[in-house]
């Protein structure tokens, strides 16, 4: 389903470090303590001419503070509530360290706002910074080549430990935030970004990304990215973008660990030009080690029949998870686990449970399902997760197409729109995909199982003794497809609360002992936060 170009981004990454490499480096950090802290200032009327090491006699321009030097622990604050046109690149000879980074920041009153009309701010080959406190615009500088906050890495061997970004807008360039490297084992390593908003970008919010993933040698460019209540929306892609993807809200890639948790992506996509690919809300490629954890996605879009999901574990991700998000109203699939047949590698041992899809798969041109399997998916689990198709709409609960090995769906609530519950594109054995302990269910008719393209069952019975799905766990057949009672109203207003199990539904302690019956140890916590019962589970997320 979407076949990224990570060399193309690159492409545009080195235009940019031509740039840079004319620039001397940048300014200052953090650690106001210490015989050889400085602070240099910028504020409108200041004097490029003076030391700029108080407020009476601040610098004027960025240009100038990114020729200065900065060591660790040196601040460069820019007085609040004014407008900064240019940009400020901190570079080689700048550095900070983990314990004293480089701070750029806001004084006085309000937040500093740069204004660019390429980068605003370019963190080059180098570490230790800290940045927060502004705003960043961009002033006709809506290209691939720039970005709000621009971190890229041309080293090889070593790591840049330490950029925490938080409290930043970033907004109307390529990328909001971009974390770039030539080289795997060559990125940064130790990156925070927290409390910010990324939006109005052409290509996307926020991304990490670096050399394709080579699976013979297993290198990520990127290692331990954390990014918390971050706010992704309205980055509607590129229409001139033809040869990848565009529109992403959060896109991560070439990453070994990484977390997005209590973030927001919503309303992007929609306008990229790229036909076989598209942007979702929340995602990962090339990766290993994600976790997607109490986030939301929402009415994100593609402009094809390709993607436009919520929240997506994609080509090549492995040993990742998703779990406590809520996805609704997205063009495609609530969730997705994807790894394309022609890749060299696999998506392989990633978790989704927990998770609460309504109203997603709204494209009715291609089937795509609440939730999607597909492509050379192994050794993976989805589990506890309640999906649910808007009534009126035909996609199924549940799709899965391609090279399945050894993928368990269990515990989940599967309801589908007006028709099908579950659609595989071609007839898949168990050893392919295993679903078992499941609730199936189209509100006003009988659930109808698709099995490729010539096999249809119009009950969970005819469907188990043809496929061998829900068939025999412990002496006694699987599955259910009964009403779950939801304690309503289902809205996403509320947090996911109408998706709560009534008090006389069926699905209560009905769900099947994953550890005793598959070695599986789900998480703590349901969807709600309360204690999750192992040996008789609800069925569903909640």
């Amino acid at each position: 389903m979407r076949f990224l170009r990570a060399g193309a981004i690159l492409g545009v990454a080195a235009a940019i470090v031509a740039g840079w490499t004319l620039l001397q480096p940048a300014i200052g950090l953090v650690s106001p303590s210490g015989p050889t802290t400085v602070t240099y200032y910028i504020r409108p009327g200041g004097n490029n001419a003076a030391s700029g090491t108080s407020p009476a006699t601040a610098w004027r321009t960025l240009s100038r503070a990114s020729r200065a030097t900065l060591r660790p622990g040196e601040r460069l604050l820019l007085r609040g509530g004014h407008v900064y046109h240019g940009k400020l690149t901190i570079g080689r000879a700048d550095a900070g360290r983990p314990g004293k980074p480089i701070l750029v920041s806001s004084y006085g009153h309000g937040r500093a706002t740069i204004s660019s009309t390429s980068s605003g701010i370019m963190i080059y080959d180098t570490k230790g910074v800290t940045i927060r406190n502004l705003v960043i615009v961009g002033s006709h500088a809506l290209t691939a080549s720039t970005a709000g906050i621009q971190m890229y890495s041309d080293l090889s061997g070593r790591m840049l430990g330490h950029v925490f970004i938080s409290k930043v807008d970033a907004s109307r360039f390529g990328f909001g935030i971009a974390i770039g490297a030539a080289h795997d084992g060559g990125g940064f390593r130790n990156v925070r970004i927290t409390h910010s908003s990324v939006h109005a970008n052409l290509e996307a919010g926020l991304v990490s990304y670096g050399p394709e993933f080579n699976p013979a040698t297993g290198g990520y460019a990127h290692r331990d990215i954390y990014v918390s209540r971050v706010r992704a929306f309205g980055n509607l892609g590129d229409p001139a973008m033809v040869t990848h993807n565009s529109g992403s809200g959060i896109q991560l890639g070439a990453v070994n660990g990484a977390t997005v948790t209590r973030s927001v992506a919503y309303g992007n996509g929609g306008k990229g030009g790229a036909t076989t690919e598209g942007p979702i809300g929340i995602w990962a490629y090339d990766s290993t080690r994600v976790a997607f954890t109490h986030d939301v996605s929402h009415g994100n879009r593609s402009n094809n029949v390709r993607d436009g999901g919520g929240f997506g574990l994609d080509r090549q991700v492995s040993h990742s998870v998703m779990q406590y998000n809520l996805a609704y109203g997205n063009h495609g699939a609530g969730f997705l686990l994807f790894s394309a047949k022609e890749a060299p590698g696999a998506g392989t041992n990633n978790v989704v449970r927990f998770n609460i899809s309504y109203h997603d798969a709204t494209v009715r041109e291609l089937v795509t399902g609440g939730m999607a399997v597909g492509g050379r998916v192994r050794n993976s689990l989805l589990y506890q997760n309640t999906i649910v198709i808007a009534k009126g709409n035909t996609q199924p609960a549940f799709k899965v197409m391609g090279l399945e090995h050894n993928v368990k769906v269990l515990n989940n609530i599967l309801i589908g729109g007006s028709e099908k519950v579950v659609v595989a594109a071609e007839p898949m054995t168990n050893d392919n995909i295993a679903f078992a302990g499941n609730d199936y269910l189209i509100p006003g008719g009988v659930p109808v199982f698709q099995w490729g393209t010539r096999h249809q069952y119009d009950s969970l019975s005819a469907w188990r003794v043809a496929t061998g799905e829900e068939h025999k766990l412990l002496g006694r057949d699987t599955g259910l497809t009964v009403s779950p009672r939801f304690v309503g109203p289902l809205s996403v207003t509320n947090g996911g609360g109408g998706f709560n199990l009534g008090p006389n539904s069926k699905l209560r302690r009905a769900g099947l002992n994953l550890f005793r019956n598959f070695g599986i140890r789900p998480g703590p916590v349901i969807f709600a936060g309360t204690p999750y019962h192992m040996r008789a589970p609800n069925i569903g997320a909640q």
